[in-house]
């Protein structure tokens, strides 16, 4: 039962990390910290943060559409109707996105008091690498076969129309180019990892701490 627990605890505690890294780089903050660093940022022609803000606002629940204008004072629509309904789509995968990391802290917390043996508990955190890291290396050997194609199978596993494949002057497109989506996907391990060393880290040394004590 306890290599249960541990294995529960671990895939909990790692699909949180994942998700907050998603939701991380899910932030105005990190579309203006992207901002003119794409060559195709050259073809915007409307307000960047107003759209960023806008957008961000969306997808994490603040606004309930994304009918807003070039800019605050214009009220033209800005995205294409295949972006709003593509965007519509994304914003199911974050609502249930956080609603999975809802149900993984109840049971990393479950998994977590049933290991509460000290001892036990410290040496789970210190092997919960094991699983980031069999995801992480998968998803790094797709990127360097082909981020185009890595690109296009997530998008095909996870989305079940083809509302994703934009015209390459939608203006989702424009703000968020390939290159945008190969940077944040590195990101979000950077992220990840940095979160699981810091577990392993604290895995290490209270597990020290306890059996010198």
């Amino acid at each position: 039962m306890k290599v249960l627990a541990k294995i529960v605890f671990s895939i909990s505690l790692s699909v949180i990390f994942i998700l907050i890294s998603v939701q991380l780089v899910s932030t105005k903050t990190y579309l203006m910290i992207s901002k003119d660093k794409y060559e195709r940022h050259e073809e915007v022609t409307w307000d960047y943060e107003f759209a960023a803000e806008n957008i961000m606002d969306y997808l994490n629940g603040k606004r309930d559409n994304l009918y807003f204008g070039a800019s605050e004072e214009m009220s033209s629509i800005l995205m294409t109707d295949r972006g709003i309904s593509h965007m519509e789509d994304v914003r199911v995968l974050y609502d249930n996105g956080r609603i999975l990391i809802a149900v993984s802290i109840v049971f990393a917390a479950i998994s977590g008091i049933f290991l509460w043996d000290k001892k036990e508990f410290w040496k789970t955190l210190k092997r919960v690498w094991i699983f980031p890291s069999i995801v992480i290396s998968i998803v790094g050997v797709m990127m360097i076969i082909g981020f185009n194609w890595a690109f296009t199978l997530f998008h095909e596993l996870l989305f079940t129309n083809d509302l994703w494949m934009l015209s390459s002057n939608d203006p989702l497109l424009v703000m968020l180019p390939l290159n945008f989506f190969m940077v944040t996907a590195i990101v979000i391990i950077v992220f990840t990892v940095i979160f699981h060393a810091i577990t392993v880290w604290l895995g290490f040394k209270f597990l020290k701490d306890n059996t010198s004590v």
